[in-house]
């Protein structure tokens, strides 16, 4: 019987995800209304209400979804390089979800939760031993903003550059603030 319970679970979530990203495709989030979501999903609204209290609680789960799933894939990761095709792949392989998490970056600190995720965190931050903590929190804050950029320019495009060319350019900016620890 549990199983079947968390079954149901399930496909409710997935369906009103479904809808959710169907509807945010062309519908500011502030404009997206749980009658219409759960019309769409072909679930009722106390249902809805059983797991969420508003779409904004339905798009946090979801970009949560997928830093967990970003992170698990970090974890097998020693090198920036490495975590930054482990990224890319993510993106590409999910471009869908991602392109509407990162242009509509609601809550304006994504890039932040997903580079301070703590093997990407990690990684960067023993790059950058030479400088004091606080300049380590600026770099690190330039660092992850401007790989959130590419990144975000690089899924937004139909005919993207290999992920190993992607990644190589980032490294090589990365490499400019090595350079002083030299």
């Amino acid at each position: 019987m549990e199983k079947r319970e968390n079954q149901r679970i399930t496909l409710t979530k997935r369906l009103l995800k479904e809808a959710f990203l169907e509807m945010f495709k062309t519908t500011p989030l502030d404009r997206i209304h749980v009658r219409a979501l759960c019309e769409n999903a072909g679930i009722n609204r106390s249902t809805f209400y059983k797991y969420y209290s508003s779409p904004y609680d339905l798009l946090e789960e979801m970009e949560n979804e997928m830093l967990l799933l970003v992170e698990q894939e970090l974890q097998k990761c020693h090198s920036l390089g490495g975590s930054l095709v482990t990224i890319c792949l993510y993106l590409e392989n999910n471009i869908e979800i991602a392109r509407l998490i990162i242009n509509r970056n609601v809550s304006g600190d994504f890039h932040k939760r997903l580079f301070n995720l703590p093997a990407m965190h990690n990684l960067i931050d023993e790059n950058l031993k030479c400088y004091t903590q606080a300049e380590k929190n600026y770099i690190t804050s330039f660092i992850t903003a401007g790989y959130y950029q590419m990144f975000k320019n690089w899924i937004n495009q139909d005919e993207r550059e290999p992920i190993n060319d992607i990644v190589k350019l980032v490294l090589s900016l990365h490499e400019a603030f090595l350079s002083n620890c030299k």
